[in-house]
């Protein structure tokens, strides 16, 4: 895995790659993608819909390629 910002994780969603967070809480688990919601919000939403908010710092991952 490799650390992201925030901001590419979110441009890595919008594009249908996986995301994966760690928190306080969780380790490297995975953004569900937006497909899960079955919800017509725009994906930009729906991806800081699945951020955790009250776990801490949030750290963003991708695979690497």
């Amino acid at each position: 895995m490799i650390e992201i910002s925030k901001e590419q994780a979110l441009q890595e969603y919008c594009k249908g790659q996986s995301v994966y967070v760690s928190t306080n809480s969780r380790s490297e688990w995975r953004l569900p993608p937006s497909y899960f919601f079955g919800s017509h919000a725009p994906v930009e939403d729906l991806f800081y819909r699945s951020v955790p908010k009250t776990e801490g710092t949030v750290h963003f991952y991708k695979e690497e390629n």
